[in-house]
């Protein structure tokens, strides 16, 4: 009898070579400096913005942008 919840030998090298190729593409990345890059820094919280612009319109906010950052 066999099991059927496991996985067939030819599927597992399929696995295991996609599994190598992409650690063999982010070891090439780390060696450029790159892997995973956050250079992302949030300037501001949108409940702050939410409490300094409630009063202003769309056509007080379109004479004054304000430019921010968040996430």
């Amino acid at each position: 009898m066999t099991d059927a919840s496991s996985t067939p030998p030819a599927a597992q090298v399929d696995t295991d070579h996609i599994v190598a190729e992409r650690r063999a593409k982010l070891a090439a990345l780390r060696a450029a400096g790159i892997a995973y890059p956050n250079d992302f820094e949030r300037l501001h919280l949108a409940g702050d913005l939410q409490a300094t612009h409630a009063g202003h319109d769309k056509a007080a906010l379109d004479a004054n942008p304000v430019e921010v950052t968040l996430a």
